[in-house]
């Protein structure tokens, strides 16, 4: 009996004890935790592992007034060239020495010489043409004018025999005359009159030839221009002031007016090529809408040329009728100014341009990373933990971007740059720029620490170290 009580006994204390250790882990667990989910629930387990913290950099929103700049590449094309290729063909006698690739023509040089003989010829064959047709021309007019006066004498002299026939009549109804004698009155009447009708018809002839001299004229004296043009031709001149480029000829060589010998790059017509998408065009058409607006923008290139940088002035003079398919933009090409023959640069050079957009005024312009696609970013609480509002996204320029929106508060604090790992709530050490470094207080020192100098630690001490 005793020893079953004593049994009983100590299993309930077993109990007991169970249960009270039970009891006091489930506070121990129930309190860390707690204590975990107080401080965020973050980066630890149940125990109350250190949760992660990030330093992020805050900046303040300023209003004020903001110039995007459009920035990009384009490349060098030229406005206006010239083949330079012969208007006859002929044997190429001489050429300028001064034509080589890349060098200054000046308006009017003469490049290229053509054998003028068989030309010379020509023209002077053509001038002995139309002097022979000027004879011509005169003969005819000197004919014509000798048969106008035979006219008049044969008209003449039908009026005298029409004035004895008349008579004759006259007389042979007083019966003085024979009948015989008026019919020889008549017979020449008669004869004066087919006189006149063949003189008539030859000064009709007469006037053709004329003309037909005249057309003689006229067609020998076009001969002679295309003749005394051709002979001028085979000397080819310079049309403009540029640069020659793509030079392929060679002394003696049989020619064409097919043959391009060279081709002239006109110096006031180089032209930046590049393109703008929708978002810049309409930026720069503004309210009117209008692509003239563009026109007469000045824009800067520069030109890297290995460890130099040249710089170029341009302006805006017209944009493209359609848009780029494949790319989606639109192209603008802007004049090159101020060039001359110590600083052309080549067609097809790749450069660098800049141009100011209008201005925007009252706007809020924040770093491109610290916005996400749609207008997300991020403020810090009293507490360190990252708040998530949205803005409105007004423009995207560049590694900057124009926002808006009731969630901005001027001279508020936003996160700098967003990262994958932030989120509402993250633990974060802010960086606020505010609080320049050099008024930061100083670190406290502990207690019993000396302010400066060597520190004597004692053996117990550096046993505990």
């Amino acid at each position: 009996m005793r020893t079953t009580f004593r049994a009983l006994l100590g299993f309930v204390i077993l109990l007991i004890a169970t249960a009270g250790i039970g009891f006091g882990g489930y506070s121990l667990v129930k309190g860390r935790l707690d204590n975990n989910q107080s401080s965020g629930g973050r980066g630890g387990g149940f125990f109350g592992a250190q949760e992660p913290t990030y330093t992020v950099d805050l900046l303040p929103f300023e209003r004020g007034d903001f110039t995007p700049m459009i920035q990009g590449f384009g490349s060098i094309s030229a406005g206006r060239t010239a083949d330079l290729r012969p208007k006859v063909a002929g044997l190429l006698q001489s050429t300028d020495e001064a034509l080589v690739e890349g060098a200054l023509i000046r308006e009017g040089a003469a490049l290229f010489q053509i054998d003028p003989f068989d030309y010379d010829i020509a023209a002077k064959d053509a001038a002995i043409a139309l002097r022979d047709a000027e004879a011509r021309l005169a003969t005819a007019k000197a004919d014509l004018e000798i048969e106008r006066n035979a006219l008049r004498l044969a008209q003449d002299q039908l009026a005298l025999n029409e004035a004895d026939l008349a008579r004759q009549r006259a007389l042979r109804e007083d019966g003085v005359i024979s009948a015989a004698a008026l019919d020889n009155a008549e017979n020449a009447r008669l004869a004066a009159q087919s006189a006149v009708d063949t003189r008539a018809a030859t000064l009709s002839r007469a006037e053709a030839g004329v003309q037909t001299a005249e057309l003689a004229v006229e067609r020998a004296a076009l001969t002679l221009e295309r003749a005394e043009r051709d002979l001028a031709s085979t000397s080819l001149t310079a049309p403009f002031t540029g640069v020659a480029q793509n030079v392929s000829y060679a002394l003696g060589r049989q020619v064409s007016t097919n043959d391009v010998l060279a081709q002239l790059v006109d110096l006031e017509q180089l032209e930046l090529k590049f393109q703008l998408s929708d978002e810049q065009l309409g930026g720069l058409m503004g309210a009117r809408g209008s692509r003239q607006t563009l026109q007469g923008l000045p824009v800067s290139l520069t030109w890297d040329v290995g460890a130099q940088v040249i710089e170029y002035q341009a302006e805006i003079d017209r944009t493209a009728v359609a848009i780029t398919e494949n790319q989606g933009g639109i192209d603008v090409f802007a004049t090159l100014k101020d060039i001359n023959g110590r600083n052309v640069p080549p067609v097809g050079a790749f450069m660098r341009y800049a141009f100011p957009e209008p201005t925007i005024r009252g706007v809020f312009a924040v770093p491109a990373e610290a916005v996400s696609p749609t207008g997300e970013m991020f403020a810090v609480s009293d507490k360190n933990r990252i708040e998530v509002f949205s803005v409105d996204i007004v423009r995207r320029v560049g590694d900057q971007t124009i926002v808006s929106g009731d969630a901005i508060e001027e001279g508020a604090s936003f996160v700098a740059r967003r990262f994958i790992q932030l989120g509402e709530g993250t633990k974060v050490n802010p960086i606020r720029p505010e609080v320049p470094e050099a008024d930061a207080a100083p670190a406290a020192i502990p207690a019993g620490m000396p302010e400066d100098g060597p520190i004597t630690l004692s053996d117990t001490q550096k046993e505990c170290f």
